[in-house]
């Protein structure tokens, strides 16, 4: 209903985020935007532990999971755990940290993916 009706980018951001929190119980949730001229990842939605400081900020394309299903078009960690990696969910030094359960999705229009779409909790069960 609220994405239906959404009139602005931000609008349908925050129906994205609504939507997911309603089907299940997430702790963290966070859109990219892929921006392939300037060869970034940019967080233009959040909600979550540290969401505030991590509005707007941009990680060059090649850093983190969200740039890895950019590039293979389909979602990591496959085990829905997080695990142990180098570059972390943005980067190194960008979160969620201590999520026992994560998602990166890739939103697509036609054959190219426009984002991503960060899912963690901190329930193993999410």
């Amino acid at each position: 209903k609220e994405l239906n009706s959404a009139q602005e980018v931000s609008d349908v951001h925050q129906a994205v985020i609504g939507a997911v929190t309603e089907v299940a119980d997430f702790d963290f949730v966070a859109i990219t935007e892929n921006d392939e001229e300037a060869e970034v990842h940019r967080i233009v939605c959040v909600a979550g532990p540290g969401a505030q400081e991590l509005i707007g900020l941009e990680v060059p394309h090649g850093k983190g999971l969200v740039s890895q299903v950019t590039q293979i078009k389909t979602y990591l960690p496959v085990t829905g755990k997080p695990g142990r990696h180098r570059g972390g969910v943005f980067n190194p030094d960008v979160g969620p940290f201590d999520m026992k359960s994560l998602g990166v999705r890739p939103p697509t229009y036609g054959d190219d993916v426009v984002g991503t779409i960060t899912l963690a909790s901190e329930s193993e069960s999410a």
